[in-house]
């Protein structure tokens, strides 16, 4: 039996790596696509510190060559591997969600300092530039990537729920959880989610399963990857 990793490409790969290194057997079928819009790297000037949410705004972050010695708060602690890995220099961890990273901000950051921008996707579920700016900071976004849904799930995970060898779907946000959902009913699959259990990283990537579907939700106890990962590793 194999668990569904249906996060998007790069950040599947990880995950896969992951659940590998636990002896989990997985398929990969993302059911998003990473699309990065990073612009003309801009004029740092007068930035204190950037905010990161996700792995996927530090791939494309990471032709920006002036920016790597500026302090960077990223949600989690896989996003702050990235971000270091991209090659920035000086990167904390909130260790958390958006609301966590928040926090972070306002215990390391000043708003006499100087401004505070946020690199993210064109979507997200909450907006941390408005936060600060509520908080008297000088705060703005820049969009480097966009998600795009994915025009099918992959035929060997298909093939795979329909006999029966996926014993799990995880999911790792909200649209993403939207999205396989649709692609599934497009595939003829909603019948077979009685037959998995669905693991979520947070209540909001849950919301939209419908607890009669399947044969059982879990919510990761805390919305990173590492417990995630430890609920599917509880269970298997």
């Amino acid at each position: 039996m194999a668990v569904l990793v249906t996060r998007a490409a790069p950040g599947d790969q990880s995950t896969l790596d992951a659940l590998k290194a636990r002896g989990i057997e997985a398929i990969a079928s993302p059911v998003l696509i990473t699309e990065f819009c990073a612009p003309a790297e801009p004029d740092w000037t007068g930035v204190q510190a950037l905010l990161v949410t996700s792995a996927n705004a530090a791939s494309a972050a990471q032709s920006y060559h002036a920016a790597k010695a500026i302090p960077v708060l990223a949600v989690g602690d896989q996003t702050a591997d990235s971000l270091r890995h991209a090659g920035f220099l000086n990167v904390q961890s909130a260790q958390g969600d958006a609301a966590a990273l928040l926090k972070l901000a306002v215990q390391r950051l000043s708003p006499d300092t100087g401004k505070v921008l946020y690199l993210r996707g064109a979507d997200i579920a909450t907006d941390v530039t408005a936060d600060l700016i509520d908080l008297g900071f000088a705060a703005a976004s820049l969009i480097v990537y966009r998600t795009l849904k994915a025009p099918l799930l992959k035929d060997q995970a298909i093939l795979a729920i329909r006999q029966g060898q996926v014993s799990g779907v995880l999911f790792h946000s909200r649209r993403g959880t939207e999205a396989f959902i649709g692609l599934a009913v497009d595939s003829a699959l909603s019948g077979y989610f009685n037959r998995m259990k669905a693991f979520a990283l947070s209540a909001r990537a849950a919301e939209p399963l419908g607890s009669s579907a399947w044969r059982a939700i879990q919510i990761a106890p805390s919305p990173n990857e590492a417990s995630l990962l430890s609920i599917i590793a509880a269970d298997a």
